[in-house]
């Protein structure tokens, strides 16, 4: 779609399994609730991680806002690539924990955090750097580290499931030197 002046150009970035557990229908809820009157866009289901490497290609060359709506892996892999760019990023929290989003005081109901993209307010944030793998939000060592790394690969999501994963390693996690 072609942007006019005062409009902006955006991507939506769509992790669909979240989409689907959330049991929504984030197309519906972005044509009623987004200002058609502000925005110009284009919606991509993501389907891996690696895929959203590809973005870097579009960073500041079509789209000013990239939305991003998934859980806190979903928003890393695109943030990362929006570090030290003119553009803007939002997020349309869908994940179990939702940290970024939270901290930022974005409201985790879809309909109300596309109305806070609606309103513009842009705050810019701190990234971290560990090993050349940036990171927006937080990072873990150890432990912490191994249980999040197990979390990731869990099919099953929210409290619970991140608590099993911290029992299965409590007695099995050796720790290392650092």
């Amino acid at each position: 779609m072609p942007a006019t002046s005062s409009k902006k150009t955006a991507l939506i970035i769509i992790n669909p399994a979240l989409e689907k557990r959330a049991g929504l229908n984030l197309e519906q809820l972005i044509q009623r609730f987004l200002d058609a009157d502000q925005f110009d866009y284009d919606i991509l289901y993501t389907k891996s991680r690696e895929e959203i490497t590809t973005l870097s290609g579009l960073i500041e060359k079509k789209y000013q806002v990239y939305i991003v709506a998934g859980g806190d892996g979903t928003v890393n892999s695109v943030g990362r690539h929006l570090i030290n760019s003119v553009s803007i990023m939002g997020i349309i929290p869908l994940g179990s924990g939702n940290g970024l989003a939270r901290s930022l005081k974005i409201p985790l109901k879809p309909e109300y955090a596309i109305e806070t993209i609606n309103s513009l307010k842009i705050s810019v944030i701190d990234t971290g750097l560990v090993n050349g793998m940036p990171f927006l939000n937080m990072a873990g060592a150890g432990f912490d580290a191994a249980v999040a790394h197990r979390y990731s690969k869990s099919v099953r999501r929210g409290f619970m499931a991140y608590l099993m994963n911290v029992l299965a390693l409590l007695f099995r996690y050796h720790p290392e030197d650092y």
